[in-house]
């Protein structure tokens, strides 16, 4: 099964992402995030998402949908690889 694809957005980089499940939405995601923004780490799979190198944090979020929630989470990982990658 396809995990995410990139798809055309005029303002950035858009990724479709497939799962079973929310976690496999949330998994996926991270998996093309990193895709883009740094191709050579690589992401582990359930229960550890985090990229190789990065802290294993434990990461508490808050949000009134999921798909906030997912937007929330995602900026963590991209605010841990930056602190990481100064």
């Amino acid at each position: 099964m396809e995990e995410y694809r990139e798809v055309e957005h005029i303002a950035d980089i858009g990724l479709e992402v497939y799962g079973n499940t929310v976690e496999d939405i949330f998994i996926n995601s991270v998996k093309g995030l990193f895709h883009f923004i740094s191709p050579k780490l690589k992401v582990g799979n359930q229960p550890d998402v985090f990229p190789e190198g990065l802290p294993k944090n434990i990461i508490e979020i808050e949000g009134a949908t999921q798909e906030e929630i997912l937007v929330h989470w995602l900026n963590e990982f991209i605010y841990n690889f930056l602190k990481k990658n100064k």
